[in-house]
């Protein structure tokens, strides 16, 4: 059996391993950090107090933009005790972070930053803590994930 009949077939069967996974947690809302104020129509952003408990954390993330579409996955853990997931969780919500989710709509879909805030605004963060596995796990996992799902603005 060849790589891509393989893969097809571990998509076909763990197509909702994201979401059936019994460890998955909801973070936030992408609003509760970045959102539009209605009060001025300006961009306002909250405290990042919700990811603040990933503190110290392996994980892998996803971003899911109402209640099927998962359109970014993504990992993370602690490198050198210098970059955190939290770091990383916090390029999602600045426009200056090309890696980052609020760039990525920005570019790929050719929006504004309020624009892209404003799609944002229905996307919930989930992650799964896998703090007690390897780092060569963490990536084949967030690997075969981005393969099955595809999301959106994963490069």
């Amino acid at each position: 059996m060849d790589k891509d009949k393989i893969s097809k077939f571990y998509c076909t069967n763990y197509k909702n391993l994201l979401t059936k996974l019994t460890n998955s947690k909801h973070i936030c809302k992408y609003s509760d950090i970045l959102y539009i104020n209605d009060d001025n129509n300006s961009i306002s952003k909250r405290e990042y107090k919700y990811i603040t408990s990933l503190q110290g954390k392996k994980m892998l993330y996803y971003f899911k933009h109402n209640i099927d579409d998962i359109i970014y996955i993504g990992e993370s853990h602690t490198i050198n005790d210098k970059w955190s997931s939290i770091d990383r969780m916090k390029q999602h919500f600045q426009q200056s972070q090309d890696s980052g989710l609020l760039a990525r709509v920005m570019s790929k879909d050719n929006k504004s930053e309020y624009d892209a805030i404003v799609y944002l605004n229905d996307v919930d963060i989930y992650y799964i803590d896998l703090t007690d596995k390897s780092e060569y796990f963490i990536k084949t996992l967030e690997s075969f994930c981005i393969d099955c799902y595809k999301p959106k603005y994963n490069k």
